[in-house]
């Protein structure tokens, strides 16, 4: 029987709950079995996820999706997913929350509470759900995910959720002030509030929000505008930038591990990129080009970004910007 259940399981998206394995005959030793066997996960009371599945995918987003999908269908049709738990299922990015932690709010009943890593929230209206066709999985809106997220993990993920879904346009400043303000009672709004007075929608990744964060951070409040447009002096586009940093100094954020992926493209896409740099360093602009590894080292990126602009002090453009 356990071989049916695992069929099953795969046609459920890789998840099952012990009421499904009861529902073909394979009880707790049998549920135990198949642990010990590594073919399936238990990633909380009653939910299991299969171990072909979890090894089909590579982010922490898509592992904690999995892990939610399997939550919520060890709970039937009683609990939604929320917080970044909600974030997994909207395909909206991490950042700084912990993945092995799960958030449900119910759809019937008023009482929250922990069981382990599983936390159990108190009911949300049912105006705030949203149904997944495909999957049949209950989440919280987007914006109430995004607020969720701040007020658990702090603002800074919030930030990073906030920006991601503004950006897609699964949420609004509109949308997120009138709902923060509804929620002006809730513990821990404070965090959802200061995170949404630092939203950007123009932010295009994770990494474009830390790089921000850190530029809107340095000393001396320098101007910083994001996804600035660069004209030379005959109004020709030259470049749109991630960000201007004062007058005359352009950051970018690469967020590619490297570029040598494979094959000409990644040369072509090298030689390119060149190209536009030396476009703008004749303009008169420095280019400083961030990765990911530099945005764990903070101080040294705001050092080298300093250093450029007092270089660049007094200087003219050969170019115009327009937003």
């Amino acid at each position: 029987m356990s071989d049916v259940l695992l069929a099953r399981a795969a046609q459920w998206g890789g998840v099952l709950s012990s009421a499904d394995a009861a529902v073909v005959g394979v009880d707790r030793n049998g549920l135990r079995s198949l642990l010990k066997a590594g073919s399936v996960v238990k990633v909380a009371p009653r939910a299991y996820v299969l171990a072909s599945a979890l090894e089909r995918v590579t982010t922490p987003e898509a592992r904690h999706r999995l892990s939610t999908l399997a939550i919520l269908r060890s709970f039937g049709e009683r609990v939604a997913a929320s917080h970044h738990s909600a974030l997994a299922l909207h395909g909206l990015p991490f950042w700084r929350v912990d993945p092995e932690v799960f958030h449900v709010s119910r759809i019937t009943g008023r009482s929250g509470r922990k069981r382990g890593t599983l936390h159990i929230h108190e009911s949300v209206g049912r105006t705030n759900l949203v149904v997944f066709r495909q999957s049949g999985a209950v989440a919280t809106s987007p914006t109430l995910a995004v607020i969720g997220t701040a007020m658990a993990d702090g603002v800074e993920a919030g930030i990073v959720a906030m920006d991601a879904a503004s950006h897609r346009g699964l949420t609004s400043a509109d949308l997120l002030e009138s709902t923060l303000t509804a929620m002006t009672h809730v513990p821990d709004i404070s965090r959802a509030r200061q995170a949404f007075s630092l939203v950007d929608p123009s932010s295009e990744s994770v990494g474009e929000t830390r790089t921000r964060l850190i530029l809107q951070a340095m000393p001396g409040s320098p101007r910083v505008v994001p996804q600035q447009v660069i004209h030379d002096r005959s109004g020709r586009e030259v470049a749109r930038v991630d960000f201007l940093v004062g007058t005359h100094v352009v950051v970018e954020f690469d967020g590619r591990m490297k570029y040598g992926m494979s094959g000409n493209r990644a040369e072509e896409d090298l030689w390119r990129e060149k190209r536009r740099e030396d476009a703008l360093r004749e303009l008169g602009y420095v280019v400083i080009r961030l990765v990911w590894s530099d945005l764990d080292r903070p101080d040294q990126v705001t050092q080298r970004v300093l250093a450029a602009l007092r270089q660049t002090e007094g200087r003219t453009t050969l170019a115009g910007v327009r937003g």
